[in-house]
Protein backbone atom coordinates (compact mmCIF):
# COMPACT_ATOMS: atom_id res chain seq x y z
CA UNK A 1 0.00 0.00 0.00
CA UNK A 2 2.85 2.17 0.54
CA UNK A 3 6.60 1.94 -0.44
CA UNK A 4 9.97 3.24 -0.08
CA UNK A 5 9.82 5.31 -3.23
CA UNK A 6 6.62 6.70 -2.18
CA UNK A 7 8.89 7.96 1.16
CA UNK A 8 10.94 9.39 -1.06
CA UNK A 9 8.52 11.83 -2.60
CA UNK A 10 6.69 12.36 0.36
CA UNK A 11 10.18 13.70 1.98
CA UNK A 12 10.77 16.11 -1.26
CA UNK A 13 7.82 17.64 -1.06
CA UNK A 14 8.30 18.08 2.69
CA UNK A 15 11.83 19.51 1.96
CA UNK A 16 9.61 21.85 -0.78
CA UNK A 17 7.18 23.11 1.72
CA UNK A 18 9.67 23.96 4.39
CA UNK A 19 12.21 25.27 1.28
CA UNK A 20 8.89 27.62 0.60
CA UNK A 21 7.95 28.93 4.01
CA UNK A 22 11.42 29.72 5.17
CA UNK A 23 13.03 31.23 1.89
CA UNK A 24 12.57 34.91 0.99
CA UNK A 25 14.11 34.41 -2.32
CA UNK A 26 11.30 31.31 -2.99
CA UNK A 27 9.13 31.74 -6.03
CA UNK A 28 6.93 29.07 -7.74
CA UNK A 29 8.86 28.24 -11.25
CA UNK A 30 6.04 28.62 -14.36
CA UNK A 31 5.67 25.08 -16.30
CA UNK A 32 4.46 25.21 -19.58
CA UNK A 33 1.33 23.22 -20.66
CA UNK A 34 0.93 23.14 -16.72
CA UNK A 35 -3.05 22.64 -17.23
CA UNK A 36 -2.89 19.60 -19.21
CA UNK A 37 -0.37 17.74 -16.54
CA UNK A 38 -3.04 18.58 -13.93
CA UNK A 39 -6.16 17.47 -16.28
CA UNK A 40 -3.92 14.28 -16.85
CA UNK A 41 -3.59 13.53 -13.17
CA UNK A 42 -7.15 14.57 -12.17
CA UNK A 43 -8.04 11.91 -14.76
CA UNK A 44 -5.52 9.43 -13.31
CA UNK A 45 -7.32 10.40 -9.52
CA UNK A 46 -10.59 10.15 -10.68
CA UNK A 47 -10.70 6.42 -12.82
CA UNK A 48 -9.15 5.56 -9.64
CA UNK A 49 -11.78 6.21 -6.96
CA UNK A 50 -14.59 5.39 -10.12
CA UNK A 51 -12.57 1.31 -10.51
CA UNK A 52 -12.51 0.87 -6.65
CA UNK A 53 -16.29 2.02 -6.15
CA UNK A 54 -17.70 0.02 -8.46
CA UNK A 55 -16.06 -2.76 -6.84
CA UNK A 56 -12.24 -3.06 -7.93
CA UNK A 57 -9.16 -3.55 -5.73
CA UNK A 58 -7.57 -0.99 -4.20
CA UNK A 59 -4.15 -2.55 -4.11
CA UNK A 60 -4.82 -3.39 -7.68
CA UNK A 61 -5.53 -0.04 -8.81
CA UNK A 62 -2.67 0.98 -7.03
CA UNK A 63 0.02 -1.09 -8.66
CA UNK A 64 -1.84 -0.35 -11.83
CA UNK A 65 -1.10 3.19 -11.73
CA UNK A 66 1.11 4.33 -8.86
CA UNK A 67 3.91 4.78 -11.94
CA UNK A 68 1.84 7.32 -13.59
CA UNK A 69 1.53 9.14 -10.03
CA UNK A 70 5.13 8.77 -9.98
CA UNK A 71 5.61 10.57 -12.92
CA UNK A 72 3.33 13.54 -12.27
CA UNK A 73 5.13 13.90 -8.74
CA UNK A 74 8.54 13.66 -10.35
CA UNK A 75 7.41 16.25 -13.15
CA UNK A 76 6.09 18.85 -10.90
CA UNK A 77 9.01 18.39 -7.89
CA UNK A 78 11.37 18.21 -10.65
CA UNK A 79 10.19 21.47 -12.35
CA UNK A 80 10.86 23.14 -9.31
CA UNK A 81 14.14 21.46 -8.02
CA UNK A 82 16.05 21.60 -11.08
CA UNK A 83 16.63 25.30 -12.03
CA UNK A 84 20.63 26.18 -13.33
CA UNK A 85 22.85 24.18 -15.89
CA UNK A 86 25.23 22.62 -12.98
CA UNK A 87 21.73 20.77 -12.11
CA UNK A 88 20.83 19.67 -15.51
CA UNK A 89 23.78 18.28 -16.30
CA UNK A 90 24.16 16.50 -12.89
CA UNK A 91 21.13 14.35 -13.63
CA UNK A 92 22.29 13.96 -17.16
CA UNK A 93 25.33 12.24 -15.30
CA UNK A 94 23.71 10.14 -13.14
CA UNK A 95 21.50 8.71 -16.28
CA UNK A 96 25.13 8.00 -18.25
CA UNK A 97 26.67 6.68 -14.81
CA UNK A 98 23.67 4.15 -14.30
CA UNK A 99 23.26 2.98 -17.64
CA UNK A 100 27.00 2.04 -18.02
CA UNK A 101 27.07 0.38 -14.88
CA UNK A 102 24.30 -1.31 -15.90
CA UNK A 103 26.18 -2.07 -19.54
CA UNK A 104 29.47 -3.40 -17.53
CA UNK A 105 26.95 -6.08 -15.36
CA UNK A 106 24.93 -7.59 -17.89
CA UNK A 107 29.00 -8.21 -19.88
CA UNK A 108 29.78 -9.36 -16.61
CA UNK A 109 26.82 -11.66 -16.27
CA UNK A 110 27.33 -12.71 -19.67
CA UNK A 111 31.13 -13.57 -20.06
CA UNK A 112 31.46 -14.70 -16.20
CA UNK A 113 28.30 -16.27 -15.13
CA UNK A 114 27.18 -17.47 -18.41
CA UNK A 115 30.02 -18.13 -19.97
CA UNK A 116 29.33 -16.66 -23.09
CA UNK A 117 26.27 -18.49 -23.77
CA UNK A 118 22.48 -17.01 -23.15
CA UNK A 119 21.33 -20.62 -23.26
CA UNK A 120 17.92 -20.79 -21.80
CA UNK A 121 18.32 -17.18 -19.97
CA UNK A 122 15.75 -15.08 -21.63
CA UNK A 123 17.36 -11.44 -20.16
CA UNK A 124 20.46 -10.53 -18.70
CA UNK A 125 19.26 -7.28 -17.50
CA UNK A 126 15.72 -6.33 -16.76
CA UNK A 127 13.03 -5.51 -19.58
CA UNK A 128 13.19 -1.54 -19.36
CA UNK A 129 16.73 -1.12 -19.31
CA UNK A 130 16.65 -1.85 -22.67
CA UNK A 131 14.85 1.20 -23.74
CA UNK A 132 17.23 3.48 -21.25
CA UNK A 133 19.67 2.41 -22.65
CA UNK A 134 18.16 3.74 -26.10
CA UNK A 135 18.19 6.99 -24.76
CA UNK A 136 21.67 7.38 -24.17
CA UNK A 137 22.25 6.09 -27.85
CA UNK A 138 20.14 8.97 -28.61
CA UNK A 139 22.17 11.35 -26.58
CA UNK A 140 25.37 10.22 -27.81
CA UNK A 141 23.89 10.43 -31.39
CA UNK A 142 22.56 13.88 -30.87
CA UNK A 143 25.31 15.73 -29.30
CA UNK A 144 27.75 14.20 -32.19
CA UNK A 145 25.48 15.96 -34.88
CA UNK A 146 24.62 18.97 -32.79
CA UNK A 147 27.97 20.32 -31.91
CA UNK A 148 28.97 18.81 -28.67
CA UNK A 149 31.22 16.40 -29.61
CA UNK A 150 33.69 17.49 -27.25
CA UNK A 151 31.99 17.31 -24.70
CA UNK A 152 32.91 14.80 -21.47
CA UNK A 153 29.43 13.28 -22.02
CA UNK A 154 30.50 12.64 -25.34
CA UNK A 155 33.23 11.21 -24.74
CA UNK A 156 31.98 8.87 -22.02
CA UNK A 157 29.22 7.47 -23.86
CA UNK A 158 31.44 6.57 -26.52
CA UNK A 159 33.62 4.42 -24.27
CA UNK A 160 31.04 3.17 -22.22
CA UNK A 161 29.30 2.49 -26.41
CA UNK A 162 30.60 -1.07 -26.71
CA UNK A 163 29.54 -2.89 -23.18
CA UNK A 164 26.03 -1.30 -23.15
CA UNK A 165 25.52 -2.07 -26.86
CA UNK A 166 26.41 -5.87 -26.42
CA UNK A 167 23.90 -5.77 -23.07
CA UNK A 168 20.72 -4.09 -25.27
CA UNK A 169 21.38 -6.44 -27.86
CA UNK A 170 21.57 -9.86 -24.90
CA UNK A 171 18.50 -8.33 -23.33
CA UNK A 172 16.39 -9.73 -26.20
CA UNK A 173 13.90 -6.64 -25.85
CA UNK A 174 12.00 -7.15 -29.69
CA UNK A 175 10.37 -3.89 -29.19
CA UNK A 176 13.71 -1.89 -27.65
CA UNK A 177 15.39 -3.11 -31.18
CA UNK A 178 12.56 -1.18 -32.76
CA UNK A 179 12.32 1.72 -30.72
CA UNK A 180 15.94 2.39 -31.54
CA UNK A 181 15.51 2.17 -35.27
CA UNK A 182 12.55 4.51 -35.09
CA UNK A 183 14.10 7.22 -32.39
CA UNK A 184 16.82 7.33 -35.13
CA UNK A 185 14.32 8.24 -38.11
CA UNK A 186 12.89 10.81 -35.46
CA UNK A 187 16.53 12.47 -34.59
CA UNK A 188 17.27 12.59 -38.49
CA UNK A 189 13.31 14.30 -39.17
CA UNK A 190 14.37 16.77 -36.18
CA UNK A 191 17.74 18.20 -37.91
CA UNK A 192 18.77 20.67 -39.34
CA UNK A 193 19.29 20.18 -42.76
CA UNK A 194 22.86 21.14 -42.73
CA UNK A 195 23.30 18.44 -39.62
CA UNK A 196 21.15 16.03 -41.88
CA UNK A 197 23.79 15.44 -44.49
CA UNK A 198 26.32 15.41 -41.91
CA UNK A 199 24.02 12.77 -40.85
CA UNK A 200 23.72 11.23 -44.01
CA UNK A 201 27.30 11.17 -44.65
CA UNK A 202 27.75 9.42 -41.63
CA UNK A 203 25.44 6.20 -42.38
CA UNK A 204 26.57 6.16 -46.16
CA UNK A 205 29.74 3.18 -44.45
CA UNK A 206 27.14 2.28 -42.09
CA UNK A 207 24.32 1.28 -44.32
CA UNK A 208 26.45 -1.04 -46.44
CA UNK A 209 27.82 -3.32 -43.54
CA UNK A 210 23.91 -3.93 -42.22
CA UNK A 211 22.39 -5.08 -45.32
CA UNK A 212 25.10 -7.69 -46.07
CA UNK A 213 24.52 -8.37 -41.74
CA UNK A 214 21.13 -9.01 -42.68
CA UNK A 215 21.44 -11.05 -45.70
CA UNK A 216 24.34 -13.42 -44.09
CA UNK A 217 22.35 -14.06 -40.75
CA UNK A 218 18.91 -14.27 -42.18
CA UNK A 219 18.68 -17.76 -41.44
CA UNK A 220 20.84 -18.40 -38.89
CA UNK A 221 20.84 -19.75 -35.48
CA UNK A 222 24.01 -18.08 -33.96
CA UNK A 223 23.92 -15.73 -31.09
CA UNK A 224 25.57 -13.00 -33.36
CA UNK A 225 21.82 -13.12 -35.60
CA UNK A 226 19.85 -12.73 -32.25
CA UNK A 227 18.65 -8.70 -33.69
CA UNK A 228 17.34 -10.60 -36.75
CA UNK A 229 15.70 -13.59 -35.26
CA UNK A 230 13.83 -11.16 -32.55
CA UNK A 231 12.83 -8.84 -35.38
CA UNK A 232 11.40 -11.50 -37.72
CA UNK A 233 9.75 -13.18 -34.93
CA UNK A 234 7.26 -10.39 -34.73
CA UNK A 235 5.96 -11.19 -38.26
CA UNK A 236 6.99 -14.83 -39.01
CA UNK A 237 5.68 -17.48 -36.60
CA UNK A 238 7.37 -20.36 -38.40
CA UNK A 239 10.50 -19.86 -39.01
CA UNK A 240 12.85 -22.92 -37.54
CA UNK A 241 15.17 -20.38 -36.34
CA UNK A 242 12.71 -18.40 -34.13
CA UNK A 243 12.28 -20.05 -30.39
CA UNK A 244 8.96 -21.31 -29.09
CA UNK A 245 8.91 -18.71 -26.45
CA UNK A 246 8.61 -15.77 -29.12
CA UNK A 247 5.95 -16.89 -31.21
CA UNK A 248 3.99 -18.00 -28.09
CA UNK A 249 4.59 -14.36 -26.98
CA UNK A 250 3.21 -13.06 -30.32
CA UNK A 251 0.29 -14.78 -29.90
CA UNK A 252 -0.47 -13.91 -26.34
CA UNK A 253 -0.08 -10.45 -27.29
CA UNK A 254 -2.79 -10.87 -30.25
CA UNK A 255 -5.44 -12.80 -27.87
CA UNK A 256 -5.13 -10.03 -25.21
CA UNK A 257 -5.65 -7.35 -27.50
CA UNK A 258 -8.87 -8.67 -28.74
CA UNK A 259 -9.87 -9.19 -25.69
CA UNK A 260 -8.77 -5.28 -24.92
CA UNK A 261 -10.90 -4.06 -27.54
CA UNK A 262 -13.70 -6.20 -26.60
CA UNK A 263 -13.70 -4.49 -23.14
CA UNK A 264 -13.35 -0.84 -24.80
CA UNK A 265 -16.62 -1.30 -27.14
CA UNK A 266 -18.75 -2.74 -24.18
CA UNK A 267 -17.24 0.20 -21.57
CA UNK A 268 -17.21 3.18 -23.63
CA UNK A 269 -17.01 5.06 -20.24
CA UNK A 270 -14.08 2.95 -19.34
CA UNK A 271 -13.85 0.35 -16.58
CA UNK A 272 -11.93 2.46 -14.23
CA UNK A 273 -8.23 1.00 -12.44
CA UNK A 274 -8.87 -1.68 -10.21
CA UNK A 275 -10.83 -3.69 -12.20
CA UNK A 276 -9.86 -6.45 -14.38
CA UNK A 277 -10.68 -6.36 -18.34
CA UNK A 278 -12.68 -8.94 -19.96
CA UNK A 279 -11.52 -11.78 -20.72
CA UNK A 280 -13.17 -13.15 -23.64
CA UNK A 281 -10.63 -15.35 -25.50
CA UNK A 282 -8.71 -17.16 -22.95
CA UNK A 283 -5.06 -16.62 -22.27
CA UNK A 284 -2.40 -19.06 -21.00
CA UNK A 285 -0.93 -18.87 -17.56
CA UNK A 286 1.68 -16.37 -17.00
CA UNK A 287 3.79 -15.78 -13.78
CA UNK A 288 2.19 -12.18 -13.17
CA UNK A 289 -0.43 -11.95 -10.43
CA UNK A 290 -1.38 -8.53 -12.35
CA UNK A 291 -2.22 -10.56 -15.78
CA UNK A 292 -5.76 -9.72 -15.82
CA UNK A 293 -5.46 -6.02 -14.42
CA UNK A 294 -2.22 -5.35 -16.76
CA UNK A 295 -2.21 -6.30 -19.96
CA UNK A 296 1.09 -5.81 -22.16
CA UNK A 297 -0.50 -3.53 -24.34
CA UNK A 298 -0.65 -0.39 -22.05
CA UNK A 299 -1.98 2.07 -24.84
CA UNK A 300 -5.18 0.05 -24.69
CA UNK A 301 -4.92 -0.49 -21.73
CA UNK A 302 -5.53 3.51 -20.94
CA UNK A 303 -8.51 3.51 -23.10
CA UNK A 304 -10.13 0.29 -21.55
CA UNK A 305 -9.34 1.57 -18.45
CA UNK A 306 -10.33 5.81 -18.98
CA UNK A 307 -12.50 5.44 -21.72
CA UNK A 308 -12.45 7.65 -25.40
CA UNK A 309 -12.24 10.93 -22.94
CA UNK A 310 -9.29 9.66 -20.68
CA UNK A 311 -7.20 8.16 -23.81
CA UNK A 312 -7.85 11.39 -25.29
CA UNK A 313 -6.53 13.41 -22.23
CA UNK A 314 -3.72 10.65 -21.97
CA UNK A 315 -2.54 11.91 -25.29
CA UNK A 316 -2.49 15.43 -25.20
CA UNK A 317 -0.48 15.09 -22.21
CA UNK A 318 2.55 13.49 -23.24
CA UNK A 319 2.35 14.72 -27.13
CA UNK A 320 2.16 18.25 -25.74
CA UNK A 321 5.60 17.72 -23.90
CA UNK A 322 6.87 16.38 -27.10
CA UNK A 323 5.76 19.26 -28.58
CA UNK A 324 7.34 21.59 -26.38
CA UNK A 325 10.16 19.94 -25.91
CA UNK A 326 10.14 19.94 -29.56
CA UNK A 327 9.70 23.82 -29.53
CA UNK A 328 12.83 24.60 -26.99
CA UNK A 329 15.13 22.39 -28.96
CA UNK A 330 14.75 24.71 -31.76
CA UNK A 331 14.90 27.81 -30.11
CA UNK A 332 17.89 27.50 -27.81
CA UNK A 333 21.59 27.25 -29.63
CA UNK A 334 23.51 25.19 -26.28
CA UNK A 335 24.55 22.14 -28.37
CA UNK A 336 24.09 20.22 -24.55
CA UNK A 337 20.39 21.91 -24.75
CA UNK A 338 19.92 20.71 -27.92
CA UNK A 339 20.62 17.60 -27.34
CA UNK A 340 18.80 16.94 -24.10
CA UNK A 341 15.64 18.27 -25.75
CA UNK A 342 16.07 16.02 -28.79
CA UNK A 343 16.78 12.93 -26.36
CA UNK A 344 13.60 13.06 -24.46
CA UNK A 345 11.29 14.10 -27.69
CA UNK A 346 12.72 10.65 -28.63
CA UNK A 347 12.03 9.08 -25.15
CA UNK A 348 8.69 9.95 -24.87
CA UNK A 349 7.93 8.82 -28.08
CA UNK A 350 9.88 5.42 -27.66
CA UNK A 351 8.60 4.91 -24.33
CA UNK A 352 4.88 5.26 -26.16
CA UNK A 353 5.91 2.90 -29.27
CA UNK A 354 7.41 0.41 -26.55
CA UNK A 355 3.88 1.10 -24.36
CA UNK A 356 1.91 -0.97 -27.09
CA UNK A 357 3.60 -4.01 -27.16
CA UNK A 358 4.73 -3.74 -23.43
CA UNK A 359 3.70 -2.92 -19.89
CA UNK A 360 6.33 -0.50 -19.35
CA UNK A 361 4.31 2.61 -18.09
CA UNK A 362 3.32 0.72 -15.35
CA UNK A 363 6.98 0.14 -14.09
CA UNK A 364 7.69 2.91 -11.75
CA UNK A 365 11.72 2.90 -13.18
CA UNK A 366 10.63 4.22 -16.48
CA UNK A 367 7.87 6.89 -15.43
CA UNK A 368 10.63 8.39 -12.80
CA UNK A 369 13.09 8.45 -15.33
CA UNK A 370 10.39 10.05 -17.68
CA UNK A 371 9.09 12.53 -15.42
CA UNK A 372 12.96 13.90 -14.46
CA UNK A 373 13.62 13.83 -17.82
CA UNK A 374 10.55 16.08 -19.10
CA UNK A 375 11.20 18.45 -15.81
CA UNK A 376 14.65 19.22 -17.39
CA UNK A 377 12.84 20.51 -20.61
CA UNK A 378 11.49 22.27 -18.45
CA UNK A 379 14.30 23.68 -16.82
CA UNK A 380 15.60 24.63 -20.07
CA UNK A 381 12.46 26.36 -21.33
CA UNK A 382 12.75 28.39 -18.06
CA UNK A 383 16.51 29.08 -18.22
CA UNK A 384 16.52 30.27 -22.06
CA UNK A 385 13.27 32.00 -22.53
CA UNK A 386 13.22 36.01 -23.09
CA UNK A 387 12.89 37.73 -19.50
CA UNK A 388 9.88 39.66 -20.98
CA UNK A 389 7.74 36.44 -20.89
CA UNK A 390 8.74 35.80 -16.45
CA UNK A 391 5.94 36.14 -14.73
CA UNK A 392 6.72 38.98 -12.88
CA UNK A 393 8.00 41.06 -15.62
CA UNK A 394 11.42 40.82 -14.44
CA UNK A 395 15.01 39.95 -15.90
CA UNK A 396 16.47 36.56 -16.10
CA UNK A 397 20.03 36.93 -15.71
CA UNK A 398 20.46 33.19 -16.32
CA UNK A 399 18.88 33.55 -19.68
CA UNK A 400 21.21 36.55 -20.67
CA UNK A 401 23.95 34.22 -19.69
CA UNK A 402 22.60 31.33 -21.85
CA UNK A 403 22.36 33.52 -24.65
CA UNK A 404 25.36 35.01 -24.41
Amino acid sequence: MFNPVEVVIAIMVGVWLVRAATSRHWQLRPIPNVGIAVLFLSMMIFYTVYGVSRGGDLKAALWEIRALYYLCALYFLGTQFIRGRRQISTCIWIVITGVTIKGLQGCWRFFVHLDGTLGNVRSITSHEDALFMVTMFILLTALILLGGIKRKETIVLAVAFPTTFLTFILTQRRVSYGALVLSLFVVFALLPRARKITALKLAVPILPLLLIYTAVFWNSGSPIALPIRKSRSIFQRNAASISKEDISSTLYRKDENYNLEQTIRRSPFGIGFGKRYLIIKPLPKVDFPLWDYIPHNCIYWMWAKTGFGGFIVFWLFFGMAMVQATIDYRKTNDPFYKAVCLMVVVFIFSQLTVAYYDLQITYYRNMIYLGVMMALTVAIHNLTMPAAVLPDGGANPRAGAERA
